[in-house]
């Protein structure tokens, strides 16, 4: 088998990405937290506020969807997805304020396809999966 050296549209592709990687999107960053804008409303959160941070995947039919809920506050949850304008620069900054969080999560939750796959990323004081989930979604997820 031979190597067959990179097209154009390679490179144009891993470009892309890294605009796309290093895009802060619709997010402003600051050393005690982040503003987020979205649907013309905007939302600051202190990184202390935040209590958990569960990942999931959303069954659209014929894809699914990443998506990160935000629980902080006083049990308010904002929610991401992986389409969310600078979606790739929170999961850094989040990381870099929480070291704790897996950096694979996302890897976790692929497979299998079309299941929900609720992932405990974050909570602030050390609960489980399960014991999180009771309190966090009593009702459960909410789509």
């Amino acid at each position: 088998m031979q190597i067959q050296p990179a097209t154009q549209n390679d490179q144009n592709r891993k470009l892309n990405f890294e605009a796309q990687f290093k895009n802060l999107g619709v997010f402003a960053f600051s050393d005690s937290g982040f503003t987020v804008t979205l649907h013309d409303a905007s939302t600051s959160i202190d990184w202390q506020d935040i209590r958990a941070m569960f990942g999931y995947k959303m069954d659209l039919m014929t894809t699914d969807l990443i998506c990160l809920d935000i629980h902080h506050g006083n049990g308010e949850i904002l929610r991401l997805t992986e389409e969310t304008p600078g979606w790739y620069q929170f999961q850094v900054k989040s990381v870099q304020q929480f070291p704790a969080i897996d950096h694979g999560w996302q890897f976790a939750i692929i497979a299998p396809a079309f299941n929900t796959n609720l992932t405990l990323v974050y909570e602030k004081s050390g609960m489980d999966l399960l014991k999180a989930t009771s309190v966090y979604y009593p009702q459960g997820i909410t789509k």
